[in-house]
């Protein structure tokens, strides 16, 4: 258990880093270059589990940004959820189809099971507690879906994430 004062004071870095974030992105020509990046760095290994039929229906993506790496998946349904939604929101590409949810991924607005697969590149290390937040991604997940969550850092872990 972490003591309280050492948790306000992480909850007030997570906050200044929120807002950090929020000005890198609203910054002029911010999103293109990084959108694109995000789309060659993940599209292949997405539309091959696509493709396989691994992955359901219903897609959430969680800490999204405004480049929402799920975006190339073309036979879903998309939830992107980030705490800075309302910012990211009009920042992204008008082609990006699916509902954005302002939300903290330790508090996911959402009933039990009800997405086949959960997605989140390089968040964990962005978030209050990240034991929270895989149980979250768990807990959203259905039961025996193949691909339920994955919480992703690098590119070295797509691969496993692509096994499961």
């Amino acid at each position: 258990m972490i003591p309280w004062s050492l948790r306000e004071v992480k909850r007030k870095r997570w906050k200044q880093a929120q807002e950090h974030e929020a000005g890198f992105w609203v910054k002029p020509n911010a999103v293109p270059p990084q959108s694109q990046r995000v789309k060659e760095r993940y599209e292949g290994l997405l539309a091959e589990m696509e493709r396989q039929g691994r992955l359901g229906k219903a897609v959430l993506e969680v800490g999204c940004g405004p480049t929402c790496a799920t975006r190339v998946l073309r036979s879903v349904s998309h939830v992107f959820a980030d705490p800075l939604a309302t910012v990211y929101r009009p920042l992204c590409s008008d082609s990006i189809d699916g509902h954005f949810v302002s939300c903290l991924g330790e508090q996911l607005p959402f009933q039990n099971a009800v997405f086949d697969a959960a997605f989140s590149f390089n968040v964990i290390d962005h978030v209050i507690s990240p034991s929270r937040f895989v149980a979250e991604l768990a807990r959203v997940t259905r039961p025996g879906s193949r691909s339920r969550w994955a919480s992703i850092r690098t590119r070295a872990c797509l691969p496993r994430f692509a096994q499961s």
